[in-house]
């Protein structure tokens, strides 16, 4: 299915019946990161999955991906297809944009789960990682993308996921240099959102891997302590949708029930 935002084409899939679910991947990802748990979620579910700016089918909208925008864009999906309200289930950067849409529409968000996320701006440090992306991909995106995706498994991970890493690497190898270059700059400029996570009175659940090279663990046991949100620890680093599939389907099945 497409649906044109400021006349840009946004590509999505939609399963099932039932309240509605989004699922937003993260950078360097598509839609169909979601395949696996698609049949177990569409069961009592209205799952839509879409492709962010830049990613998958979906093309280039601006110079900079904002997370606002990005939400913005969910609101229209939600509009076009008369869908008042939702569930959201953000991966990385989905999750970023999960709380985006949280803070601007908090009425249209039944649940959020942060997989693999934070509602937290980037740190000094990874402001200055951002930096070097931004010089680093017009010239050396195969590079880049080949480190950035390993670094998102955890160590054993990669051997045991090595078909999977490389299905990853092989998936963001098709995307744009602006598309990279878009959502970095958009992540880069995000706003500190943890008080819309402690503020929010509905369902709010964060899963994160212990060994996410990303995201510390102690990091998110503290943003969880301090916003009243449930965490699910998981083994393993930041792909959990891959390293523990089973696992992020129980979750995510009793964080619908919640």
């Amino acid at each position: 299915m497409i649906v044109n935002y400021k006349n840009t084409p946004i590509h999505l899939d939609q399963y099932g019946k039932g309240n509605a679910l989004f699922l937003i991947h993260g950078f360097l990802e598509e839609r169909n990161i979601w395949n696996e748990l698609i049949p177990k979620l569409q069961e009592n579910n209205l799952v839509i999955c879409p492709d962010l700016f830049g990613h998958g089918e979906t093309p280039v909208l601006s110079e900079v991906h904002t997370m606002e925008e990005m939400a913005d864009a969910v609101a229209f999906i939600m509009d076009e297809l008369k869908i008042e309200s939702a569930s959201l289930i953000g991966h990385s950067m989905g999750g970023y944009i999960s709380m985006a849409f949280l803070e601007k529409y908090p009425e249209r968000a039944d649940r959020i789960m942060l997989l693999n996320s934070s509602p937290k701006e980037d740190s000094a440090e990874r402001l200055i990682e951002r930096d070097q992306v931004i010089k680093i991909v017009p010239k050396h995106k195969q590079i880049f993308i080949k480190s950035a995706v390993t670094k998102l498994f955890a160590e054993e991970s990669r051997i045991q996921f090595e078909d999977k890493l490389n299905q990853r690497i092989e998936a963001a190898m098709k995307m744009e240099v602006n598309g990279i270059l878009a959502a970095t700059k958009g992540m880069k400029i995000r706003k500190d959102r943890e008080w819309v996570l402690k503020n929010h009175t509905g369902t709010k659940w964060i899963v994160a891997g212990e060994e996410d090279a990303l995201i510390p663990i102690e990091t998110l046991k503290n943003i969880a302590q301090n916003t009243d949100t449930k965490l699910v620890e998981l083994p393993g680093g930041h792909m959990s949708y891959i390293e523990q599939r089973e696992k992020v389907i129980k979750a995510i099945d009793q964080f619908l029930k919640q």
